[in-house]
């Protein structure tokens, strides 16, 4: 959720294995970008029909996939950093944020059809926190986001919960250390060691 520190992080990760770094929020934005603007109120609006809610989920994946082939492929064949600011997980995380009224099957289905991520990371820190940083949520809705994401990165390979409440330097230090290690084992496996 909003208040753990995503942000802050992306700005402070220093990786020179890399030739640049690409950013998206949520989705790669090859269907359209979506207004830019902060929001605040993520749960304000009401939520969308069961039927325009399978419709706008089907368009965030489609989003995903054709991005996947269109941005984010050839920016990893340049050997870029690319990260995620959200991805299409948070469909599942936080449909309300979305608008979606139904689907999450629906989404969880589509979610095995996108190539999975190098490595996801799920910030993590008490709900006090977080509503403390943004108070956008309630303390409720923030646990039970926090234990969504739990069971989420338990079920998800190469994913690794940092904690949140730590200074954004160590966040950044401990999250730059888990990609340095996985891509030194990724080139362990190709030398076939």
């Amino acid at each position: 959720p909003d208040g753990v520190g995503k942000s802050t992080l992306i700005a402070q990760l220093r990786l020179p294995c890399f030739q640049r770094m690409t950013q998206f929020h949520f989705r790669p934005g090859l269907l359209g970008k979506k207004p830019a603007g902060v929001i605040t109120q993520p749960h304000a609006q009401p939520p969308r029909s069961r039927l325009s809610s399978l419709a706008k989920t089907l368009y965030y994946f489609a989003d995903h996939w054709l991005g996947y082939l269109g941005k984010i492929f050839p920016a990893k064949v340049r050997r870029e950093l690319v990260v995620f600011d959200r991805s299409f997980e948070d469909v599942l995380v936080d449909p309300r944020r979305y608008r979606l009224s139904a689907g999450s099957g629906f989404a969880r289905f589509l979610k095995r059809l996108l190539p999975p991520p190098d490595l996801t990371f799920v910030l993590d820190a008490e709900p006090e926190l977080v509503h403390a940083r943004k108070p956008e949520l309630g303390i409720a809705e923030l646990r039970r986001q926090r234990e969504f994401l739990r069971q989420l990165a338990s079920r998800t390979p190469r994913c690794v919960i940092i904690s949140a409440a730590e200074t954004p330097a160590q966040v950044a230090r401990t999250v730059q250390r888990q990609v340095i290690v996985f891509l030194a084992e990724r080139e362990k496996q190709r030398q076939g060691g």
